[in-house]
């Protein structure tokens, strides 16, 4: 059993807003803090990750995204953690809201990646990672804006960026990001 689905949520949607500054098309900055990213240096401490779920999800739902959570744990042999926010004074805030974008990690200055940076791990480009844009993403037109140009991957366009569970990449990546066994 892979990681629950969490994309069937309610309230959840593309990125439609325009009150919103985004980087990358999902990286949400707010207003005061014109041209500064909010990003995490580096791995939860760890591999601890305080949270909080907003208390407008549904008992269900907040069943599914824990089950999620728990999934990644169990993965990890336990490498990665999920509590419950507590005093920590860095967490992850779930909530639901109009959108497929969020605040995220600590505040620094945005930074550009080279192309050897980028693949900091030495795996293959994985089209079907949870983590992969649609195709047409960012189009202002619906028209496709990412294709699948590595030989053998001709069709992968379909399923690109619908993933509902981690791929076995996604793994690798996520152990080696966090030095788990």
């Amino acid at each position: 059993m892979g990681v629950p689905n969490l994309f069937n949520l309610p309230n959840i949607s593309k990125n439609n807003r325009t009150d919103i500054n985004l980087v990358e098309g999902d990286i949400a900055i707010p207003a005061d803090k014109n041209r500064i990213a909010f990003t995490q240096h580096g791995p939860w401490p760890n591999g601890i990750v305080p949270y909080e779920l907003h208390g407008y999800f549904s008992a269900s739902h907040k069943t599914m995204i824990t089950n999620g959570m728990k999934k990644i744990s169990e993965l990890t042999n336990n490498c990665i953690r999920f509590v419950d926010r507590g005093s920590n004074r860095v967490w992850l805030n779930i909530y639901p809201g109009q959108g497929c974008w969020s605040y995220m990690g600590q505040e620094h200055n945005f930074d550009r990646y080279t192309a050897s940076q980028v693949n900091m791990f030495g795996t293959a480009y994985d089209y079907a990672s949870i983590m992969h844009y649609r195709t047409d993403a960012f189009s202002r037109n619906g028209q496709p804006t990412i294709q699948a140009i590595y030989p053998g991957y001709e069709g992968w366009d379909a399923q690109m960026g619908r993933g509902s569970d981690l791929s076995a990449q996604d793994l690798v990546k996520l152990k080696k990001y966090y030095n788990c066994p």
